[in-house]
């Protein structure tokens, strides 16, 4: 296969390897420039004194694709040094000014991400430009007032966002470090003041304002709360209203990615422009200038009316590159352009790369532009209707080719329905976009044709809503409790490579390597399925405010739990470890004695548990969630314990308690709080 006609694809690939390298090994500063220095100076003598014609261009890449490994490489160095200097005092509350920068879904106090400028000490006052997330006091009207853009002056205690321990769970803390947030805060009634109404830059002002007044229009006309929040989504990118269960449905049907604001949705928007402008015959130099001009200034209109949300901008970039190459390159490579596209952005961000919305804007788009015209050639209908129809059709199906293993090592499942809703949700969105651009500007001057839009758009809302929720819940719309270990993931992802390699070229090796790699998940999976049978396991986890402690026994957990059941942070914390372990039947206890293996576990919440014991018990590990009335001395001569795991619920004094008495008895010990998460695989 030749390679040669896309030099920036394998910049931009090399180039995110280099960064996923560098996050993942962390590599040394002195040892990566002096391997960077190395290669450059061997790529320098190569372009100079190398005279054979035949091998100098690829020893000439080769050495180019090992630079841009290693500048990857110093992006994350520099990024990482970056995000480490913003360094706040956790030890005493500080002083800081700054403006609310985005809402954040929360069910009872408002929290903002807040972009701070100064710091304030005692006499002095120091430039300091951070994200950090913030958290007002429920009980604080005035906070419920605040909005987006508001600049403020404010008194928090501050702390470093610490990582989730708990197996397989999602860890917010990496989540909020990739979009440059270090630490969180509490603010308490009364401890913030209200600078100024707008705190943003001339462009970013300008797009919250339109924001705002989007989001006011949209208020006025829509009737309900559920199509105000997929408003508010499809037109603004703002998801923080809309319910759990109707975004479920969204994502059960592979419809979620309609809900983000992203490249479709200025593709969408665009795409009428760009028909009108290529029907225009012209190749003159200043008719181009004039259709790349226009364009741009569509593109970047729908950006700022939308809020200039980072995937938007993103997007924005995206189809900006797309109208430059084609309006003044008569042979663009659409690849290319999209692969500079991922290289100016990881230069500008080189964390983007770990974020799942840009992995799959870039892996979608790229999937499309391969598999799409493969797929569409499968069948050519006679009629117009049925050739929109078979067109969204085949642009779903290629879409998920190489997003699944991602999709699915990440979610967990994948959706058989995304066709059919895709049939649906595409047009709805595209008379959505354009209908309530023209909406928002029509409040402006005309409000009665505002008003027939947006309760038109409303209906359109509403039933897509409706569609989407039936077809949810038809059967087998989606696959569940997909586990794809790491090592899947790569076998996975290197079969849909060479199925690419393998449509390009047709030589038997690809078909070989698709084979095998398929053959390996399958075998994987498989001995996967058979040790869970056989599997045995006890896992504490760290959990605020409920105690959770599972014993398992082949495909079945026994938890203890002090809290209610039912809280849905429960399934957040421990659902993708049940997932992994492939668990099929969960057994709530309140019984604080178990026996795992060999081990006895003992677990101490009140009084009465240690009362009921008859005589004395030689426990492997008693976690304790309570001390309060009865002196630990007591509980250790009941229990005997090798191991003492100490409840991250604890206070602070009960837990130096026991670790003080450690030194005297000699038991090992075990603090949630401070080791993390504890499991044990028997």
């Amino acid at each position: 296969m030749n390679w040669a006609p896309f030099p920036l694809m394998r910049i931009a690939v090399v180039l995110a390897i280099g960064i996923a390298v560098q996050e993942t090994y962390e590599l040394s500063t002195a040892w990566v420039l002096c391997c960077l220095f190395i290669v450059s100076l061997l790529w320098l003598l190569a372009e100079k004194y190398w005279y054979n014609v035949i091998t100098k261009s690829t020893v000439t890449g080769f050495l180019m694709l090992c630079v841009t490994f290693f500048l990857g490489d110093l992006l994350v160095h520099h990024t990482n040094a970056q995000f480490e200097s913003k360094s706040l005092d956790t030890s005493q509350p500080v002083y800081v000014s700054g403006t609310l920068i985005e809402s954040l879904k929360s069910r009872d106090k408002p929290r903002f991400v807040f972009q701070t400028d100064y710091l304030f000490h005692k006499d002095t006052t120091v430039i300091h430009n951070a994200k950090v997330l913030i958290t007002f006091s429920g009980e604080d009207t005035l906070a419920g007032l605040l909005a987006v853009g508001n600049r403020l002056y404010l008194k928090a205690k501050f702390k470093k966002t610490s990582a989730n321990t708990n197996p397989e769970s999602f860890d917010y803390a990496q989540f909020l470090k990739y979009k440059g947030i270090g630490y969180s805060g509490y603010v308490r009634a009364y401890d913030h003041h209200y600078l100024s109404d707008n705190g943003f830059t001339f462009f970013k002002s300008l797009a919250n304002r339109s924001a705002v007044f989007a989001e006011k229009t949209i208020h006025k006309y829509f009737r309900t709360n559920e199509t105000i929040a997929i408003a508010e989504a499809l037109m603004i990118g703002k998801q923080v209203n809309i319910s759990d269960e109707i975004y479920q449905s969204y994502v059960d049907t592979g419809a979620i990615h309609v809900l983000s604001v992203s490249g479709m949705h200025v593709a969408i928007f665009i795409s009428v422009f760009l028909f009108l402008f290529n029907s225009v015959k012209n190749r003159r130099l200043g008719w181009k200038v004039f259709k790349s001009v226009s364009l741009l200034s569509i593109v970047w209109f729908y950006v700022i009316l939308t809020g200039m949300s980072p995937s938007v901008v993103r997007a924005g970039t995206m189809v900006s590159l797309y109208v430059i190459g084609s309006t003044f390159f008569k042979r663009h490579n659409t690849y290319n352009i999209l692969a500079l596209a991922a290289i100016l952005m990881l230069i500008y961000d080189p964390f983007y790369l770990f974020q799942i919305s840009f992995q799959l804007s870039f892996l979608s788009l790229l999937s499309i532009l391969f598999f799409q015209p493969l797929i569409s050639s499968w069948w050519k209908p006679k009629y117009r209707l049925l050739k929109m129809g078979w067109m969204l059709i085949n642009v779903s199906l290629a879409a998920q080719i190489m997003i699944f293993p991602v999709a699915a090592y990440i979610f967990h499942q994948f959706s058989l329905s995304f066709a059919l809703s895709s049939l649906f949700a595409v047009p709805l969105v595209s008379v959505i976009i354009y209908g309530g651009t023209v909406m928002v500007l029509a409040e402006l001057v005309f409000p009665y044709l505002a008003s027939t839009i947006g309760i038109s758009l409303d209906y359109c809302i509403a039933g897509l809503n409706s569609i989407i929720k039936y077809i949810s819940h038809l059967p087998y719309s989606v696959i569940s409790q997909i586990y794809i270990s790491g090592t899947e993931l790569m076998f996975l992802s290197m079969g849909v490579l060479s199925l690419m390699y393998w449509i390009v070229t047709r030589e038997k090796s690809a078909f070989y390597w698709i084979m095998g790699s398929v053959f390996v998940v399958i075998v994987s999976g498989t001995y996967d399925k058979m040790q869970n049978y056989r599997q045995s396991f006890l896992t504490v986890y760290d959990l605020y405010a409920n105690e959770v402690v599972d014993f398992c026994y082949g495909k079945q957990v026994i938890r203890y739990m002090s809290g209610d059941p039912d809280d849905p942070k429960i399934t957040n914390i421990t659902g993708n470890h049940m997932i992994k372990r492939r668990i099929q039947h969960i057994d709530v206890t309140r019984d604080p004695l178990h026996q795992i293996g060999k081990d006895i576990v003992f677990i101490y919440t009140n009084n009465e548990d240690i009362r009921r014991i008859r005589g004395n018990i030689s426990s492997t590990y008693l976690y304790v969630a309570n001390d309060k009335n009865i002196s630990p001395e007591y509980i250790l001569e009941r229990t005997n314990p090798d191991t003492v795991i100490l409840s991250p619920n604890l206070k602070p004094w009960i837990s130096k308690k026991w670790v003080a008495l450690q030194l005297n008895c000699g038991f090992g010990i075990i603090d949630i709080k401070n080791d993390g998460a504890f499991l044990r695989v028997y």
